[in-house]
């Protein structure tokens, strides 16, 4: 099954109608054909297509492909040497945590961007989608509950050959109210543009509440958020026009 997403915010690279889909899978293995080299040398972690979660508070868990195409994992030249590189998933043997894995020049490395497994039957699910998108590693995150509603995370990751790491260049932040009670925000985020643009609709109880829209210009954080290292700033100030 494919569920197809709109993004409400149209403004950049993350804009427009995106084909953020949603892929689920039933009897594909778990074998992945990357090089042996892109494995993790401790032999704690194995290279996974598909993990069981549910994508919905109403649903049961059932297989899914965080990594949206055909192959279950990415194959791309971030580093423009010639060569292929990968991202996939790993899963650890003993523990079953879940993690996002890079092979750059045969070099393989975690990354900090969680992935999430959820079996349990609840009010509320977090799952992953990671997809190439222009060239650049797009992670989106989408979060949903009943009543409250459903908060999603954008990102747009481009391979930096100077730190050998990730550096998020774009974030769009998107939160709908499930009741109408409370606000529908959205905050857009253009780190190589350096402009910001926040907005919010004011839910039907919110009386104090003003619908709002604010721009202006991002100042860069000395320490920006990336795959490998934990910690970064998305900004360090921000300034209305």
């Amino acid at each position: 099954m494919i569920k197809f997403v709109c993004c409400l915010f149209c403004i950049s690279i993350l804009a427009g109608c995106l084909p953020t889909t949603v892929r689920t899978t039933t009897g594909i293995p778990n074998k992945l054909g990357i090089p042996a080299s892109c494995l993790d040398s401790s032999g704690r972690y194995e290279p996974v297509k598909t993990i069981t979660t549910r994508l919905s508070y109403n649903e049961k868990a059932h297989s899914y492909q965080p990594i949206n195409n055909q192959k279950g994992w990415i194959e791309h030249d971030f580093n423009n040497d010639g060569k292929k590189d990968y991202v996939f998933l790993e899963r650890a043997k003993k523990t079953n945590k879940l993690r996002l894995a890079t092979c750059i020049e045969n070099n393989h490395k975690a990354t900090t961007f969680i992935i999430h497994e959820e079996k349990a039957a609840d009010f509320q699910t977090v799952y992953e989608i990671i997809r190439l998108y222009q060239g650049k590693l797009q992670l989106i995150t989408n979060r949903h509950e009943h009543n409250w509603g459903s908060d999603s995370e954008i990102s747009l990751y481009r391979y930096d050959k100077r730190i050998k790491d990730f550096v998020l260049i774009e974030r769009l932040i998107e939160s709908t109210s499930g009741d109408g009670l409370r606000s529908d925000t959205e905050e857009h985020y253009n780190l190589i543009n350096k402009r910001y643009r926040r907005s919010n609709q004011c839910g039907s109880l919110e009386e104090a509440c003003q619908s709002q829209l604010q721009k202006g210009r991002i100042i860069l954080s000395h320490s920006p958020i990336t795959l490998f290292k934990p910690g970064g700033k998305l900004y360090q100030q921000l300034i209305p026009d």
